[in-house]
């Protein structure tokens, strides 16, 4: 005997839950399901943030030919290269 949410009543048989389409699934069919779903949805998850990582890192340290068409990172490392080139040791 079923009851009104589709559960079976009878503690000894494998539960079954009936989906929108009225046919009868196991609690293990629906957690391969679920566990695709979640699979998918990580594997996204991670291809975005790999995205998001690669365009902040190629704001960031870009090489260009001139310090100008570099990134932020190499545009200050530039900058300090420059002060410590120009640094003169005799001069105190």
């Amino acid at each position: 005997m079923r009851s009104q949410a589709g559960i079976s009543d009878q503690p000894w048989k494998k539960p079954t839950f009936n989906n929108q389409h009225g046919q009868i699934l196991s609690q293990h069919g629906q957690m391969r399901g679920q566990h695709g779903q979640m699979i998918v949805e990580y594997v996204l998850l991670l291809v975005v943030a790999i995205a998001i990582a690669f365009a902040i890192r190629m704001a960031l340290v870009k090489t260009g030919e001139t310090s100008a068409d570099s990134g932020a990172v190499i545009k200050q490392w530039d900058s300090m290269e420059q002060a410590i080139g120009s640094d003169d040791p005799n001069h105190r």
